[in-house]
Parts: structure tokens; sequence; C-alpha cells
């Protein structure tokens, strides 16, 4: 017990001389912390008088500037109308510079225009020119075929026509030869015949056949000029008919080229 006593007694003087030690530093934050504030408050009152001031000075000018701008309004206006009329003369300028350019550039277009037209309507011409020879040259060379092919198939059908008319002359003619010699071969066997089987019978009382085969003559064309026998008359007929035709065919043809030219 007394051993702790004397400890204690022993470690006195330490703590105290600790809590004299702490209680100089607490006082000393203390101090600090005062004089921090202080300074704070000394800076803040200072810039709360400088904002002031600021502040203050910044209304003085904005009242300087509405009561110089409500006491020289046309000055202002007189600056702004200035400020216009250089605008609208720039803009002006503009304006008429570039519809200047627009006329001159539609002027230049138009004339390469006109001169593309004027060299089409000469191409045009020309071409038409020469499709109208060639048109004219291609119905001559039509035209002078068509009138040789029309004078060649009246030439033809002319031939042959009068190939025709021979072919059937010559076989009517051999046909009627045939027929003469028919009748003239058998009217002695008929004569023969009916003096046999009618003995009695006179030449009053026979049948008007025999009479007109007795009585009729042979009828032949003459051989000696075979030109000159009479033609058919239907054949001729048709062929005069034929010939007519022709004609006016042809004529109708001339009048029709004359009309074309």
């Amino acid at each position: 017990m007394n051993n702790m006593r004397n400890q204690m007694q022993a470690s006195m003087p330490g703590m105290s001389a600790a809590a004299c030690e702490r209680a100089q530093l607490v006082s000393d934050i203390k101090a600090q912390t005062a004089n921090m504030l202080r300074s704070f408050c000394r800076e803040r009152t200072a810039m709360v008088k400088a904002l002031k001031s600021e502040l203050a000075t910044d209304r003085m000018n904005r009242s300087c500037n509405l009561l110089a701008i409500r006491q020289h309004p046309n000055a202002m206006c007189d600056g702004f109308r200035r400020d216009h009329r250089g605008m609208r003369r720039t803009l002006r300028k503009s304006l008429n510079e570039s519809t200047q350019s627009v006329v001159n550039y539609v002027a230049a277009l138009r004339v390469e225009v006109a001169k593309e037209r004027a060299n089409f309507s000469r191409m045009f011409d020309q071409m038409s020119k020469t499709q109208h020879a060639a048109l004219v040259k291609d119905r001559r060379l039509r035209s002078r075929a068509v009138d040789n092919l029309i004078k060649g198939f009246h030439v033809t059908r002319a031939a042959v026509a009068q190939q025709l008319a021979d072919t059937l002359a010559k076989s009517t003619q051999g046909i009627r030869a045939q027929v003469l010699d028919l009748r003239c071969s058998v009217a002695p066997m008929l004569r023969s015949r009916a003096a046999v089987g009618h003995p009695a019978q006179t030449a009053s009382q026979r049948p008007a056949s025999l009479k007109s085969e007795s009585v009729a003559e042979p009828f032949s064309w003459p051989t000696s000029n075979p030109e000159s026998k009479p033609s058919n008359p239907q054949a001729d007929m048709h062929q005069a008919k034929s010939v007519s035709v022709d004609a006016g065919w042809h004529n109708a043809g001339k009048q029709g080229k004359s009309k074309k030219k």
C-alpha cells in the first residue's frame, strides 16, 4: 500500500505537467481559432464592402447610360438610320451586281440557243431537201417501172389475145371441116337406106330433114387465103372490148401520172 502511495506521489508531478501542457495547447488552439475567425470576418467584411462598392458603381454607370440613352434618343436613331442606309446601299449594290450577272448569263444563253437553232434549221432544211430529192427520184423510177410494166402487160396481152384468137379460129375451122366431112360421108348411106326401105316414095314425100341434108351444099372456107376468112363474131367482139378497156386503162394511167407530176 505504501508502495502504491509512493508511486502515486512520484507520478503526480508528471501528471500535473502533462495537464498543464494540455491546457496550454488547448488555449493556443482556441487563440488560433479566434484569430482565424477574426481574420475571416475582416476579409469577409472587406469583400462585402468591395462587392457593394462595385455594385453601386455598376448601378451608377447603368443609370448614367440609361440617362444618356433617354437624353439622346435622336442621336441613336440617327446612327441606326445611318447604319440601315449603309446596309441598304450594300445590299442594293450586291443585288444589282447579281441581277446584271444573271442578265448577262441569260443573254449568252439566248445567243447560244439562237446559234444552235439556226444550225439545226440549216441541217433540217438540208436533210429535208435531200430526202425530197431522194423521194422524187424514187417516185420517178417507180413511175417509169410501172409504166414499163403496164406497157409490157398491154403488149403481152395483145399478143396472147391474138394468139388465142388464131388458135380458136384454127380449132373452129378444123371442127367445121370434120363436121362437113362427116356429113359428106353419112349422106350417101342415108340415101341408099331410104331408097332400099321406101322405093315408092317420091322426092316430095321425103322428110324435111333429108331434103335439107340433100339440098344443103357443103360449106367450107376457102383454103387459098386462110387469113381472109371471117373471124368468129363473138371472139371479135371480145377482142374489141379488151382493146377498148386496155386503151381506157392506159389513158387513166397517163392522167394519173400527169396529176402526180
